[in-house]
């Protein structure tokens, strides 16, 4: 049935272009379009309504009415609704539901936070959900059931809205980053440019292609960075408005107004922004903001200060890289010198190794775990803490071994 829908849909866009515009310019997409197959249901739905779009701008010269039932509409050319260079370099946004005491939600936050490091704030953003804990929010839960109305398992990831990935195994990390790249390979018809002032976030949206999905909203999320050893862990679902933009160069607006519930760290607070449809539910483009200074955007900070002068706290940093496979090297600030000990525990919080256990000076040390236990036989696959106690100071991580 796809396949049938396909030739009709190649067929309607390649008798278009040689109607309305048989030029050179439109060579590339007469290629592109003959070796064309929709990847998944949602891209075929796109295809058939940019389809329909072309077919009308047959019978109307060559111009395609943003509005078809207001003839007076601006047009767009065919050229900019075929061009391939015509769209904006996408963010995609990965939204995970999870939860504290769920095990195989850890390897998928662990999975996601590494791959979020890899790509950047540029091409993928990151938005944790949870159910039935301490850090979930009933708007969070809601936003699942819009997703999936029935039986909801966790973890399930969605990416842009349109890719869903439910459960995760040791393979995980591997699964992710192939649906990252499937979606960065798509450019966005839109481009956002966020602006933070305290309190208030702007964020101007500007259509760069033709806009095929319809009931577009703008939906802006408070986040925040190590909660419990959890980063971008969902706080609070700012009102969502609904986006209109009737013709490419057209622009909005959009700015919310909000609170900091005092539980929160503000140095760690950011804002997500996306547009997304609310009849198909894809995810168009996203963008991301911290508030203030954040450790996860700034971490060559540390590596600029000298080993002891600027250090007025203790500070225990995320294991890189993570996930990890044989060693991975964790690093912490003391602001005095004392008694430290870093430990290693599996998730059952079973002891499994001591690194540190001396007294060491001020400054920001290294320490590096191998991947084995106290008898030096290498620890299987999976989620394990790691502890820094010093003095009346205590703090824990989570980090993944990938073997």
């Amino acid at each position: 049935m796809i396949e049938s829908k396909t030739r009709l849909t190649i067929g309607r866009l390649v008798l278009c272009a040689l109607v309305s515009a048989p030029s050179a310019a439109l060579a590339w997409n007469l290629t592109h379009l003959a070796t064309y197959r929709p990847s998944s249901v949602e891209e075929l739905i796109d295809a058939e309504v940019l389809g329909d779009l072309a077919f009308a701008a047959a019978s109307r010269g060559g111009r395609v009415i943003a509005d078809t039932s207001d003839p007076a509409a601006t047009g767009i050319s065919l050229e900019s609704l075929l061009s391939p260079s015509a769209g904006e370099q996408r963010t995609v946004l990965a939204e995970l539901f999870g939860a504290t005491w769920c095990y195989n939600c850890s390897l998928a936050s662990a999975a996601i936070d590494s791959l979020a490091q890899e790509f950047g704030p540029d091409s993928l953003v990151v938005l944790e959900y949870h159910f039935r804990d301490g850090l979930a929010i009933p708007e969070g839960e809601d936003r699942a059931r819009w997703y999936v109305p029935g039986n909801f398992y966790i973890p399930n990831m969605w990416f842009d809205g349109t890719i869903n990935q439910v459960g995760a195994t040791s393979a995980i990390y591997d699964i992710y980053r192939g649906r990252i790249l499937e979606r960065l390979e798509q450019q966005s018809p839109l481009k956002i440019d966020l602006e933070v002032a305290p309190y208030q976030a702007r964020a101007v949206i500007r259509a760069v292609q033709p806009l095929i999905q319809a009931a577009l909203k703008t939906h802006f999320v408070l986040f925040e960075n190590d909660v419990d050893g959890y980063d971008c862990m969902v706080r609070e679902i700012l009102p969502s408005e609904d986006l209109n933009l009737s013709s490419v160069g057209d622009s909005v607006a959009v700015t919310r107004e909000f609170d900091l519930d005092p539980s929160c760290d503000p140095e760690h607070l950011g804002i997500v922004v996306f547009v997304q449809s609310d009849s198909t539910k894809a995810i168009l483009q996203a963008a991301r903001h911290f508030l203030a200074f954040c450790p996860s955007d700034n971490e060559d900070t540390l590596q600029d200060e000298d080993n002891a002068g600027n250090i007025d706290d203790y500070r225990l940093s995320q294991n890189y890289p993570n996930p990890f496979n044989p060693s991975t090297t964790i690093e912490f600030a003391l602001p005095r010198s004392g008694e430290v000990r870093i430990d290693i525990f599996n998730i059952l919080g079973r002891r499994m190794r001591t690194l540190v256990d001396r007294v060491m000076a001020p400054g920001r040390h290294l320490t590096t775990w191998d991947g084995r236990d106290d008898s030096g036989e290498e620890v299987a696959s999976g989620v394990y803490f790691y502890r820094l106690e010093s003095q009346d100071f205590v703090e824990t991580k989570r980090m993944f071994l990938m073997r």
